[in-house]
């Protein structure tokens, strides 16, 4: 089946997972033939919705599928390490959801895995294939706006629901490994790194302030990294935005980054319009969706096919998922222990 249509197995078919399965059945060099979950009514929804010929109970005998060449795992946290493991070994390569694992610590054993068996491993950075957050990557590497020294991000969201259900995975130290810096929050932390470079140090709090369920993590963050480039910036995220004036462009959630450098600014995100430009002349540039063109990837599950078959190099690594996760341990420790964390405390 490589040669011509790659087999995609995914494992996981919830909201994130159904995601995947839409934009990959309209691609004709890939193929889903089998799902996984648990929960038997969302196993036979999507089976049916995108004509799925196996579907399992279990990820265990997904991985085992020989029709299976490419697995997609979008479960909780805490199986992406196992999953991962377990597939590799059965000769198939990973996509799997953001964060890469639970720890920066997994997430190594990951990218240990796909050496030792030659099996590739991407993360689901789905932001990297935002053409607003692409088109800006273009501009800080030619230097359109001069050198960058201010980034401030946001992350609005709405997952109150899931987060004060003690029964729901969402915001579980366990399942998670945090509560919305790790889920969210590695999206535009990877952003962050993508367009500044390496992380220097980070000083945090994450708090529980409106969720009520007491086995959650935090549900509202404020983050701020100094990067080596010398950029400062800054994060604010919350699960918790039940009533929000923003856009909901993004399933539900609201995204904004702004770039100030030497020479202009950037705004960035799924705002309308997606993309605003200010340049040291005077003049501003409103991008409508239409008019952002980078020669970037549009499609991440096209993308990732074309690197698998070694025809393209990945726009993101697992070592990117890595990385983000190196500055949420940081934020963490910083929220325990009050202070300022250099990344070197945390990095192997």
């Amino acid at each position: 089946m490589m040669a011509d249509t790659l087999g995609i197995g995914i494992v996981g078919v919830g909201f994130v997972g159904e995601y995947h399965a839409a934009d990959i059945s309209r691609l004709e060099d890939q193929r889903l033939v089998a799902i996984a979950e648990p929960n038997e009514a969302l196993r036979e929804k999507v089976k049916a919705q995108f004509s799925v010929p196996r579907a399992y109970v279990s990820w265990e005998e997904l991985v085992q599928d020989d029709t299976v060449d490419v697995v997609y795992i979008c479960t909780p946290n805490d199986l992406h390490l196992p999953i991962t493991a377990a597939a590799m070994d059965a000769g198939k390569d990973v996509v799997c959801e953001k964060p890469i694992a639970r720890s920066a610590a997994e997430g190594r054993a990951m990218i240990e895995k796909s050496r030792q068996t030659g099996r590739k491993l991407f993360i689901a950075f789905n932001q990297r294939f935002r053409p607003s957050h692409q088109k800006t990557k273009q501009m800080l590497d030619e230097g359109a706006i001069g050198r960058p020294f201010l980034a401030m991000s946001t992350f609005i969201g709405n997952e109150f629901e899931r987060m004060n259900d003690p029964k729901s995975w969402k915001g579980t130290l366990e399942k998670s490994g945090g509560g919305v810096l790790i889920d969210n929050g590695t999206h535009l932390i990877d952003c962050l790194n993508w367009w500044f470079g390496e992380a220097e140090s980070v000083i945090s709090r994450c708090k529980r302030i409106v969720v009520s369920a007491q086995n959650k993590e935090e549900d509202t963050s404020l983050v701020a990294i100094e990067y080596k480039s010398g950029v400062l910036a800054e994060l604010a995220i919350t699960f918790g935005a039940r009533y929000s004036t923003w856009p909901k462009g993004y399933i539900g959630a609201a995204i904004r980054t702004e770039i100030y450098a030497l020479d202009g600014s950037i705004r960035c995100g799924n705002d309308d319009p997606p993309l605003s430009v200010a340049m040291s002349d005077g003049t501003q540039v409103d991008y409508a969706p239409d008019d952002i063109f980078t020669g970037m990837p549009a499609s991440l599950h096209a993308h990732f096919a074309d690197c698998i078959r070694g025809n393209a190099k990945p726009i993101v690594t697992a070592e990117d998922g890595v990385a983000a996760l190196e500055v949420i341990e940081a934020a963490y420790k910083s929220e325990r222990e009050g202070r300022r964390v250099n990344l070197g405390e945390v990095r192997l």
